[in-house]
């Protein structure tokens, strides 16, 4: 489990303190946001392996913010939702919308441990990555970051030429 990142996008400060304990103690990586568009801005900058997040969030929604992972940012690494909304029609919204699991609130910190544990059983290789000073190589993606910004890469006359996007 060493070395894998977690962002836990939550409102309540004592709900984001007490996962990222639990978390930590099992060896993971813990990012916290506490609204929408903090998660955004953590999720670009920091590229995590996981996220577990709550929907009703201040800025932006937790169904915002996954729509946006699975859209915009055409990311497949797992989420869970943990959630106040029992419905069921929020739950299946939720599974829709690209979360891997969904809980609702009150939880059990450790049922929250035991689940992240299983669903990166099931997706562990969606966050393979290699970091050195600033340069990141996702293999399963194909991708290549130095100091977070993506580089693009283009074979032409048998070599490999990178360049930088947008320029």
């Amino acid at each position: 489990m060493k070395g894998k990142t977690i962002l836990i996008v939550e409102d309540d400060a004592k709900i984001r303190q007490l996962l990222k304990i639990y978390l930590e103690k099992e060896g993971y990586e813990i990012l916290l946001a506490a609204d929408g568009a903090e998660g955004m801005k953590l999720f670009e900058k920091l590229d995590p392996c996981f996220v577990i997040m709550d929907l009703m969030l201040p800025h932006k929604s937790g169904e915002e913010l996954c729509q946006w992972i699975r859209s915009d940012m055409k990311s497949d690494i797992p989420i869970i939702m943990l959630t106040a909304k029992v419905d069921e029609a929020d739950r299946i919204q939720g599974l829709q919308l690209g979360a891997d699991d969904y809980i609702t609130k009150p939880f059990s910190p450790r049922e929250v441990v035991a689940r992240v544990e299983t669903v990166l059983r099931r997706t562990a290789n969606r966050c393979s990555k290699i970091s050195y000073r600033g340069l990141t190589l996702k293999p399963h993606r194909g991708e290549v970051k130095f100091n977070g910004e993506l580089i693009s890469a283009a074979c032409q006359s048998n070599r490999l030429l990178y360049t930088r996007p947008n320029s």
